[in-house]
């Protein structure tokens, strides 16, 4: 097999995720793309063959989540970046690890994503 896997993952999921890594091969997990949504556990490029961490300011998750919190911080505080309701999302990459803080829009959900 040759295909892809698109894995979505959220809050506790991510840490699952995470954990499954150490029983799948290298190959394995280099044909799975990770999305997260407000994860326990920040997913890599490094651990599968893609991933993306999703957050929105008001995540709970950011309070347990170091490696998330210093991303959102490094943001707002070394880059000035403020995230207010209704701002585009804002992407960043810390030490391999790809994120897209969202803020919440009035209506919308805690993502800040309208389906």
């Amino acid at each position: 097999p040759h295909g892809k896997v698109v894995h979505v993952a959220h809050s506790q999921g991510a840490l699952i995720t995470s954990l499954c890594k150490k029983h799948l091969s290298v190959l394995e997990r280099a044909r799975i793309r990770v999305i997260t949504f407000g994860g326990a556990q920040c997913i890599s490029d490094r651990d599968f063959g893609f991933a993306v961490n999703f957050y929105t300011t008001t995540e709970p998750m950011l309070y347990l989540n170091a490696q998330a919190s210093a991303a959102l911080r490094g943001l707002t505080i070394k880059k000035g970046v403020t995230l207010r309701p209704g701002s585009p999302p804002v992407e960043t990459e810390v030490e391999g690890f790809r994120f897209v803080f969202t803020a919440p829009k009035t209506g919308g959900d805690r993502f800040g994503i309208d389906f």
